[in-house]
């Protein structure tokens, strides 16, 4: 208890509050991760900070950063984020088996990101999902799948593009999730 009584004190100390400012707002990519954590230790919200990096500097890697929020406003600037700085039509390349190795993979890997968090969010992000179903990362088919099973109704033009990645589909799991999608469908139809 006298450890965390100490650590307390320590980041409760009024100096912290500039130091991260600048770490959040400086170059240095591993001060900017530190002050990503002390920020969140004191309970503060750096999103903003990460978002204004990863939008001045569309080379940089912040997607999982970006998702790390229950703010679903965010999230939609996020998605806006990602439409104008990926380049979605490359990444919807269509289905294969790749496991997405390599920098060649940079742009799949910030989709991934997106698409794993989209879960928490039914309803939002259909523009990113429908490129992850037809990416050749099994990855990015896998995530995109995992958020359509939350969201609370499809309208056809989904469904239609369920069924056609389904009939594209290499991969016998991604095939499963894609099969159980359209028989979700059927059901909300029914």
């Amino acid at each position: 208890s006298e450890l965390i009584d100490r650590t307390t004190r320590l980041l409760d100390r009024p100096e912290w509050e500039s130091i991260i400012a600048d770490c959040l707002e400086g170059e240095d990519k591993y001060h900017f991760n530190l002050a990503l954590s002390a920020s969140r230790l004191r309970h503060s919200d750096p999103w903003a900070f990460i978002y204004a990096r990863q939008r001045d500097n569309p080379q940089d890697d912040n997607w999982y950063q970006l998702m790390q929020t229950d703010n679903p406003d965010y999230v939609a600037n996020v998605i806006t984020l990602a439409e104008q700085q990926l380049d979605l039509q490359s990444i919807a390349s269509g289905p294969d088996n790749c496991m997405g190795m390599g920098p060649e993979y940079r742009q799949h890997h910030a989709l991934d990101f997106v698409l794993q968090d989209l879960k928490r969010f039914p309803g939002m992000g259909w523009s990113l999902i429908d490129v992850g179903l037809q990416s050749p990362v099994v990855r990015n088919r896998h995530m995109a799948i995992n958020a359509l099973e939350v969201w609370p109704t499809w309208d056809d033009a989904i469904a239609l593009r369920i069924v056609v990645c389904l009939r594209q589909e290499p991969y016998e799991q991604v095939g499963e999730g894609l099969s159980a999608l359209a028989t979700v469908f059927e059901g909300m139809k029914g």
